[in-house]
């Protein structure tokens, strides 16, 4: 069996703008911890992209972006790939263009959930994210265990900033999650945004009222180098057969910028 160290490569769902700074700095410090003694995680982000990829026509282009970007892992020695947004887009396009191992935090967490309680919530900061993810937790096949997805009511506008309150926003996670505990039954609660949840973590927040809380983060980075475990010692990749077919001889037809 290898012991070899793992090299992931941890995508971000929009491009380093000036906005994202402190981002990085934060989601850097957490998965700097979540790691295993020789795992390496270095942070990527889109070359272009918008600035809110939570719009169908926003998310489609920057789902592109990333799935180049991811693309570009593969070309870089990269071992692994951590898709780092809590909609999990081009978790699936990538996974049909690359063969190494591509985890997303969302799905991830999902399972680490489904291993923990008997039902989960996931809390959102604002209503059109829970929308979109409540679209991904159906087409993973894994609603029956979904009791509620809770919103902060935090203002599209005020996300990227919410990093910059921690007090508030640490508030009215709480509030949510005690809300799906209490009225909606939770046994588990996954945090639905990888800003909120790396606050979290750096905070030590990992249960509420002795409900476990899942960092789709740290989920998604145990995934990744479970995967990559799995795909050195036994070869075993993604089934090709339908949703991660490869299309013959499409990087000729129109090589993927990167």
């Amino acid at each position: 069996m290898s012991n070899q160290g793992i090299k992931i490569w941890y995508q971000n769902p929009v491009p380093l703008l000036d906005e994202f700074k402190g981002l990085e700095s934060l989601i850097g410090q957490t998965t700097k911890s979540m790691g295993r003694e020789g795992t390496r995680i270095d942070q990527k982000w889109l070359k272009e992209g918008f600035f809110n990829p939570t719009f169908s026509y926003t998310l489609a282009y920057n789902t592109l972006s990333q799935t180049q970007r991811i693309y570009a892992a593969t070309q870089e020695g990269y071992d692994a790939v951590v898709i780092g947004n809590a909609l999990d887009f081009g978790l699936r396009e990538a996974r049909s263009i690359v063969t190494i191992p591509v985890a997303g935090v969302l799905e991830s967490a999902l399972y680490f959930a489904s291993s923990l309680g008997n039902s989960y919530a996931v809390v959102v900061v604002h209503n059109q994210t829970g929308q979109l993810l409540a679209d991904a937790v159906k087409r993973y096949g894994m609603t029956d265990r979904l009791v509620t997805i809770a919103d902060m009511g935090i203002p599209l506008a005020e996300v990227a900033d919410t990093y910059k309150n921690t007090d508030r926003l640490l508030h009215l996670f709480n509030e949510a999650a005690r809300k799906a505990i209490h009225e909606h039954h939770a046994e588990v609660i996954i945090t639905g945004c990888t800003i909120l949840s790396s606050l979290l973590t750096l905070s030590k927040i990992h249960s509420v009222e002795g409900i476990p809380v899942i960092d789709p983060v740290w989920a998604g980075i145990k995934m990744a180098e479970a995967l990559t475990d799995v795909h050195r010692n036994y070869g075993i990749e993604v089934s090709r057969v339908s949703v991660y077919g490869t299309c013959p001889d499409w990087e000729k037809e129109i090589p993927p910028t990167q």
